[in-house]
């Protein structure tokens, strides 16, 4: 099988070759960072206990895939032992679960291959060293994580293995979604690069993540080495302090005020977090760049957004906002005070419940929630985007009564509401 993978890398090889050669040297296009140019020997995973090295990146002696050692294999034994007591039985499954985490690497790496030789570029090597920049959340870690549950779950090891992967990190960022939207992730951050992700994913390349082609499957080599260094597991603490979230962000240009809120000097990108009662964990006074808060879990709109934003708002989400109700902004303090006038200078973007699905249970519900907005100073449009399947704008008709009162100054509240209700009656007649 191991000879499939060689043919293949070859005619990739061949392939960028010829389209590079083939484009005039005053072409727009670059073939990108040639394999291994970015480190002499790039290893992905946890070294303690696997590793993969791709055939890109070859040793001396022509290894490449799946690397096991013995000390951090008999560490998950002894986990898993505890199980099945059978000893036996506990080290073929530890070898098993490491094969599962490494085969991920190497699923992603042939499907890197095959967008290489359509595309006649480079793309492996740029994304290795995007996804290890300051902030950016590993996307290739949330697919290993998402085919090792899938193990665990298929062997009874759920418990095992999830004490298992918290004590290898506790950046679980991404780890609540499902199979297709990690899969849209790393297609997304691998042909467009990580600075596209929050603007929309290729879910038309998501099913990747789960379809291996047959002339692969078993393919990559597994090596396995003596190792008498036995790692140990101990579950990270994920209790963070305020400054624990900047730094989980990548950013670096931040200070608190005297009232005890933050003031961020550049954008705010938040990706994939799971928050606990899904609450914005900060306090956010200013924030001078645009301000994203992508696939997570918040549902409030006052509670997350900061009180001035010097640029624009992106809420996209696989979970919509059902409320803008400006009461809420109560909510972020517990002695009740109101927050200053909110600013935001630009665009809201947004996922919305579809009037009358979902939690809204009648046309225009959605609407007469979003009459807040209208005391947001400075916004100038908003922009509903498909919660279920990417970020992409949808139509939505209140969205457009709400552009158009935004536009208006001052902005009657009572003006738009009617708009709302009026929309409603004929939304419900259509119905009928």
């Amino acid at each position: 099988m191991g000879g499939r993978v060689e043919a293949f890398w070859k005619a990739v090889q061949r392939r960028v070759r010829d389209v590079c050669e083939s484009v005039p040297p005053e072409g727009q296009r670059t073939p990108g960072p040639e394999p291994g140019s970015l480190s002499n020997a790039p290893t992905i995973g946890r070294p303690e206990y696997y590793f993969y090295s791709s055939i890109r990146n070859r040793d001396d002696a022509g290894k490449w895939g799946i690397f096991i050692l013995s000390g951090g294999c008999d560490v998950i034994a002894d986990v898993f032992c505890a199980r099945t007591d059978d000893p036996a039985r506990a080290n073929e499954l530890a070898n098993e679960f490491l094969r599962v985490c490494g085969d991920a690497h190497f699923r992603f790496d042939i499907y890197a291959m095959s967008c290489e030789g359509l595309l006649g570029r480079w793309r492996y090597e740029g994304f290795q060293h995007e996804k290890r920049q300051l902030g950016h959340v590993d996307f290739e870690r949330v697919y290993v994580v998402h085919r090792a549950r899938e193990w665990a779950n298929a062997n009874g090891l759920t418990d095992e293995v999830e004490s298992i992967l918290r004590s290898w990190t506790d950046d679980d960022r991404g780890w609540h979604w499902d199979i297709r939207r990690i899969g849209a992730y790393l297609s997304t951050a691998l042909l467009d690069g990580y600075a596209s992700v929050v603007h929309g994913l290729r879910f038309d390349q998501a099913e990747w993540a789960n379809a291996l082609p047959e002339d692969f499957a078993g393919g990559c080599p597994v090596h396995e080495i003596a190792s008498h260094s036995r790692p140990v597991l101990n579950s990270i603490l994920a209790v963070r302090k305020e400054r624990d979230w900047f730094r989980r962000w990548g950013i670096t240009k931040f200070f608190q005020t005297n009232a005890g809120r933050w003031t961020v000097d550049e954008r705010v990108q938040v990706i994939g977090e799971c928050f606990e009662g899904g609450r914005f964990p900060l306090d956010l006074e200013e924030v001078k760049g645009d301000f994203e808060c992508v696939d997570t879990n918040v549902t409030s709109f006052w509670r997350t957004v900061p009180c001035v934003v010097r640029g624009d708002v992106n809420l996209s989400s696989e979970m919509a906002i059902g409320t803008f109700s400006i009461d809420e902004r109560k909510l972020r303090y517990s002695d009740d005070k109101l927050l200053p006038g909110t600013l935001v200078a630009g665009t809201l973007k947004v996922s919305v419940l579809p009037a009358g699905n979902g939690d809204v249970a009648q046309p225009g519900v959605t609407a007469g929630c979003a009459l807040g907005l209208l005391k947001v100073r400075g916004l100038t449009a908003v922009v509903a985007t498909a919660h279920g399947e990417g970020h992409h704008a949808v139509e939505e008709r209140w969205v457009n009564i709400l552009n158009a009162e935004l536009s208006r100054n001052p902005r009657d509240i009572v003006l738009c509401q009617t708009s709302f209700i009026n929309e409603e009656c004929v939304t419900v007649a259509c119905l009928k």
